[in-house]
């Protein structure tokens, strides 16, 4: 991150607080409707319970909001309380493969009964932890992560970012309808290899649409063309820079597509051992990131 996150403040007329959000300013200069009409759209989703709710803002590029709106958010039916299965093998891959910089363990829990699982490192008893839970604004979700305890400075940054991340997190899992179950480890992956700065308003824009199997993409195709031109040349965590370049040019050639389409659409990049949701959610991580689709969650009416 080159340049420190902008804060954009503005008063919700709903609930009347003083609400703010962390931009990257580089990404917002870059967006596509800066350059159209000079305004950018944000949707900011808050509250707690009963009251949980989004804001439409257009945002100039001056950083200063010039209009918000109230919109509404989608009520989650209720799931029936039957246990959406992880692949045991799949976690245990990654508590093998992956060493967790940000916690040392975490535990996950949905009140539905419909998610469960900890990702921890191992080797680490005598060490002395900090926990801290997390839990959403409805309360159904609830994360606890545990901190080697250390005084430095950077230590309780990290925590701090850690913290701010996880939360973000749990909120877009405790609103998505219908849950991208197999990506969720690969996302708290992705979380754990950025933790080291706080989330921006697109951070937690691609959390929300990786995790939100019935969200709409509307792919940019004449950006994602030049991608496909010149994406050999793009280094990508954990992605074949061939396979960059192919995976645009597949992307520019559709029109719309859902979240719940992508692993069926990727699926001839998939290489011998390669896992299908470290792709997934690396490749379109990064896509989203550069602004390279329109996308409509399917919780924002």
């Amino acid at each position: 991150m080159d340049e420190p996150l902008r804060e954009v403040s503005y008063l919700c007329t709903h609930c009347k607080q003083t609400r703010r959000l962390k931009i990257d300013p580089d990404l917002h200069l870059q967006r596509r409707e800066i350059g159209i009409n000079g305004l950018a759209t944000y949707i900011d989703i808050h509250g707690e319970k009963d009251e949980v709710h989004g804001v439409k803002l257009s945002v100039d590029q001056n950083f200063h909001v010039r209009t918000n709106s109230l919109i509404k958010i989608a009520q989650k039916k209720e799931t029936a309380k039957t246990m959406i299965p992880i692949p045991g093998l799949k976690i245990k891959e990654l508590n093998t493969n992956h060493v967790w910089n940000s916690w040392t363990r975490l535990e996950l829990e949905s009140k539905g009964g419909n998610i469960k699982f900890v990702l921890e490192n191992d080797g680490q008893n005598k060490k002395m932890f900090m926990e801290k839970e997390y839990q959403s604004s409805i309360g159904a979700v609830t994360c606890k992560i545990c901190h080697i305890k250390d005084d430095l400075e950077d230590s309780k940054e990290l925590m701090q970012n850690t913290g701010e991340w996880i939360q973000a997190f749990i909120k877009y899992l405790e609103l998505a309808p219908d849950l991208h179950v197999d990506l969720i480890p690969e996302i708290l992956k992705f979380i754990d290899d950025r933790a080291h700065f706080p989330p921006s308003y697109t951070d937690e824009q691609i959390l929300a649409t990786l995790m939100d199997r019935s969200a709409i993409l509307i792919p940019y195709s004449d950006s994602l063309e030049k991608i496909a031109k010149y994406g050999e040349t793009i280094r990508v965590p954990n992605v074949d820079s061939k396979d960059v370049a192919k995976i645009a040019d597949k992307l520019s050639r559709i029109k719309q597509l859902k979240m719940s389409d992508i692993q069926s659409i990727l699926k001839e990049f998939m290489k011998d051992g390669a896992l299908e949701e470290e792709l997934i959610v690396n490749a379109l991580g990064y896509f989203l990131l550069i602004q390279q689709f329109e996308t409509k969650l399917s919780f924002v009416n």
